[in-house]
């Protein structure tokens, strides 16, 4: 057997272990909009302070800031922030997203959107934090961007 062939293998084989120490999903605050206006496209093809949440190579450039906060019943309390700036070529982007909730004492993680309205007893933290860049070539759009996220009990 080739060294090629023997390496292709063997990364087939650490996929196979490394996917499956995977949970089950990721932090809470991945499956939360992060504004009104995504919510209502879905998501889609948004080219706003916020697309650095979705899709880096719809990054924007922006004079400010952008904000969005919500609150779900009295229990969870969500905020989201970022931003983009021009720079040459290529436009940059980051963005905070976190939401704070209290999660029933009998639920296990990974937690469920339904946690933010329920009224429990441990005290919880979803944060994603995300820079990316963009740059088009000939009307078409590359992007690449780094998430972190977690969630803390």
């Amino acid at each position: 057997m080739n060294l090629a062939r023997l390496s292709v293998l063997a990364a087939f084989i650490v996929t196979g272990v490394a996917r499956a120490q995977a949970p089950a999903a990721g932090p809470l605050v991945l499956l939360l909009p992060v504004s009104t206006r995504a919510l209502g496209l879905e998501s889609v093809s948004i080219r706003d302070d916020y697309s650095i949440f979705y899709n880096p190579a719809r990054i924007a450039p922006t004079n400010g800031i952008g904000a969005s906060f919500a609150r779900y019943e009295s229990n969870g309390t969500f905020g989201a922030f970022a931003s983009g700036v021009s720079v040459g070529p290529l436009n940059y982007g980051w963005g905070v997203e976190m939401v704070q909730f209290r999660a029933l004492a009998s639920s296990s993680y990974p937690y469920a959107p339904a946690e933010l309205v329920s009224d429990g007893t441990r005290n919880a933290l979803s944060l994603a934090v995300m820079a990316g860049a963009e740059y088009t070539y000939k009307r078409f759009n590359l992007g690449v961007g780094l998430k972190f996220a977690e969630d803390r009990i």
